[in-house]
């Protein structure tokens, strides 16, 4: 299903992290996209370093054309690319989390590494109208103002 994500090309800058254009299918990722802005399971949280809303996919009813984000070959196949990316062994937990950013949301810098916790983050980013001059990273992400930003980590 992720084909072109085991394509990809890891970069050490500033630090390792890799960047993927269209991993999954433009139809699924147009069904996401969809199920994001329709979906009710968004609640609002509020951190010390971010102010945004989000929820688990655990915790959600998705459709049944999405209904692989959860299940277990998909994570299954994320937590192997991140072991064989980066030389590196996973525990089996996966977190699934979607998160949407609106105009005056906030994200800090922050580091996402919880030891024994969290070590490794994979964003999937779905938005409509993105384009390329937008960027890639993050900032510019939130930079882009209007449209909510969706994501999935």
């Amino acid at each position: 299903m992720l084909k072109s994500l085991w394509k990809s090309e890891t970069e050490s800058f500033p630090f390792n992290h890799f960047f993927c254009d269209s991993c999954i299918s433009s139809n699924v990722t147009e069904d996401i996209l969809e199920w994001l802005i329709s979906t009710n399971s968004w609640k609002r949280v509020n951190e010390y370093f971010y102010d945004q809303y989000e929820f688990s996919l655990y915790d959600a009813n998705l459709p049944d054309e999405i209904l692989f984000l959860k299940e277990y070959f998909f994570c299954d196949e994320l937590k192997s690319f991140i072991e064989n990316k980066f030389d590196v062994v996973l525990k089996n937990k996966v977190d699934i989390v979607a998160h949407k950013l609106i105009s005056g949301d906030k994200i800090k810098i922050h580091n996402d590494f919880i030891e024994g916790q969290e070590s490794h983050r994979i964003l999937f980013h779905f938005n409509k109208n993105w384009k390329e001059e937008n960027g890639k990273g993050i900032d510019d992400l939130l930079a882009s103002g209007g449209a909510p930003q969706y994501c999935i980590y």
